[in-house]
């Protein structure tokens, strides 16, 4: 039974979800199923979670100011997101302006959301950081000579406006691209590692690692940016783990990330590890499900629970479950953009543990990066 079980659908504090996307279907799934009155905003309504929630504004959830008088207006008692960069400064700012409880402060926030900053934070002399430059310019690159390398805005998400480039006219050839995805219209360029990635989920509570989740991250390799393919678990860099351990506590130490999950997407360069990302969040790939899959535990619910209650029960992080040797896979579904939806390849749907269609078939594939999109995922067993 869970910490909370006594309490479900008999709470009806009010919690605003920032962003209605298919990320924050989980949480808002998850609210209502708990009883909460939810309410969401958006500069959009195109997003599936609308039609779950109790009420609906159309707020730019970067747009701190005006998510702060929904705040106050509403008496809302709780203000959280998953998945999404840009909302955590919002979060973070709203909850030390109300007095609402925030596992992260507005400078920790401000830092891990913008590429350059986190780099600048982490600093040169950090063994796990990446070589970069930060620009709004092109002539401030100029100068850089460490080829191939990555041009990315410093503070977009999805992996929109990412390119790989091999020389200075490669970076004339997409800054501006790269550019148009940048809210504050700057961007970075860092050296580029050939080598496989990992991701790590990580959980805090008073600044120690209370739980730690290895997965390799398989992106496509036909498109730049990193773009997500599919999750493996468990990792083949098993074998690192006490060491990727104390990466992330040298990390959220000088971060300053105290509590709550974070995620942390890793390059791992002749037998080194690298910090691509890091951000005090759920990550957006729903990989939440597949650690409750493969050990029984259940960080969506830990996560509530935390920001609920103020406390986590560290008996919520003993596995109750193992895999018994069995490799799994969350792979994405994927379409190019402007596509009709059809998820005709992917039925039936019995051999699968777990599986989610993101949109309607016959409706058109949003553009998102731009490249390929995601149209939904599924959960289940790997060859290895």
């Amino acid at each position: 039974m869970s910490p909370y079980d006594i309490f479900r659908s008999m709470d009806r504090r009010k919690i605003l979800v920032l962003g209605i996307g298919n990320a924050q279907l989980d949480l808002i799934k998850w609210s209502k199923e708990y009883g909460l009155e939810v309410h969401a905003c958006s500069y959009s309504k195109s997003g599936k979670g609308e039609q779950y929630v109790d009420y609906f504004e159309l707020i730019d959830i970067k747009d701190a100011d005006r998510v702060l008088q929904y705040v106050k207006a509403n008496n809302i008692d709780l203000i959280y997101s998953i998945g999404s960069d840009v909302a955590m400064p919002t979060i973070a700012f709203v909850a030390e302006e109300q007095g609402l409880f925030s596992f992260i402060s507005q400078k920790t926030a401000n830092v891990c959301q913008n590429k350059a900053i986190l780099r600048e934070s982490l600093g040169s002399d950090f063994s796990y950081n990446i070589p970069f430059r930060k620009g709004k310019h092109l002539t401030e690159l100029e100068s850089w000579d460490t080829y191939p390398a990555m041009i990315k805005p410093v503070d977009s998400q999805g992996q929109r406006g990412i390119y790989q480039v091999g020389s200075f006219d490669e970076v004339k050839a997409n800054f501006q691209k790269s550019m148009e995805f940048s809210s504050s219209h700057e961007v970075i360029i860092e050296k580029y590692l050939e080598g496989d990635e990992i991701s790590i989920n990580a959980y805090i509570v008073n600044k120690e690692i209370t739980f730690f989740y290895l997965s390799d991250r398989i992106s496509h390799k036909e498109y730049p940016g990193g773009i997500i393919k599919e999750h493996l678990y468990p990792s083949k860099y098993a074998y690192m783990e006490e060491s990727l351990k104390t990466l992330v506590s040298k990390t959220v130490d000088k971060l300053d990330i105290s509590n709550g999950p974070v995620y942390f997407q890793i390059s791992i360069y002749r037998e080194t590890p690298y910090i691509i990302e890091v951000t005090p969040r759920f990550d957006g790939c729903h990989i939440w499900r597949l650690i409750k899959m493969t050990k029984g535990i259940d960080l969506l619910e830990i996560t509530m629970s935390h920001l609920l209650t103020r406390h986590v029960d560290p008996s919520s992080f003993t596995a109750v479950k193992g895999t018994n040797g069995q490799a799994f896979i969350l792979r994405f579904l994927s379409q190019p953009p402007l596509s009709t939806v059809d998820y005709s390849d992917s039925k039936p749907v019995s051999g699968h543990l777990y599986q989610e269609f993101y949109y309607t078939e016959g409706k058109t594939v949003p553009t998102m990066n731009g490249f390929i999109e995601k149209t939904g995922y599924y959960i289940d067993f790997a060859e290895r």
